[in-house]
């Protein structure tokens, strides 16, 4: 069941339809949060510009999309940083604990590195499936 709401969450539509016609929306999504520091900015710096780009432009609802094995690299400045995603009008996504590829793992192990991710997360507040 678990991964039936999984895999339904990734097939939900981005458009909608309402009494006018059919609208468009488009789906803002940052991956693999919390990153690293670039070559350009450091992790903290590309958060601080993403945050304040997004309420800048009135965006509620981008995702990011934390893989929680980042925080061992990223320590208390990605703790924060992942603080700060939760707290903003944003919302802070799963993305697994290790990032496991599920054509290459069991669903059992595949699902166990979800649920450890979703522990790591709870922490931070309220988190998408």
């Amino acid at each position: 069941m678990r991964a039936l709401l999984i895999a339904l969450t990734f097939l939900l539509p981005v458009s909608s339809v309402h009494a006018d016609g059919p609208s468009k929306r488009i789906a803002l999504t940052f991956d693999d949060a919390p990153r690293s520091d670039g070559p350009l900015l450091t992790g903290a710096e590309r958060a601080e510009r993403l945050l304040k780009a997004l309420d800048d432009a009135g965006v509620e609802g981008a995702m990011f999309f934390a893989t929680t094995n980042h925080l061992a690299n990223a320590g208390e400045e990605g703790i924060q940083r992942l603080q700060a995603y939760g707290a903003s009008p944003q919302v802070l996504a799963n993305h697994s604990h290790r990032h496991l590829w599920l054509h290459r793992n069991s669903a059992d192990d595949y699902l166990a590195d979800i649920d450890e991710a979703t522990e790591r997360l709870a922490e931070f507040g309220e988190t998408a499936p």
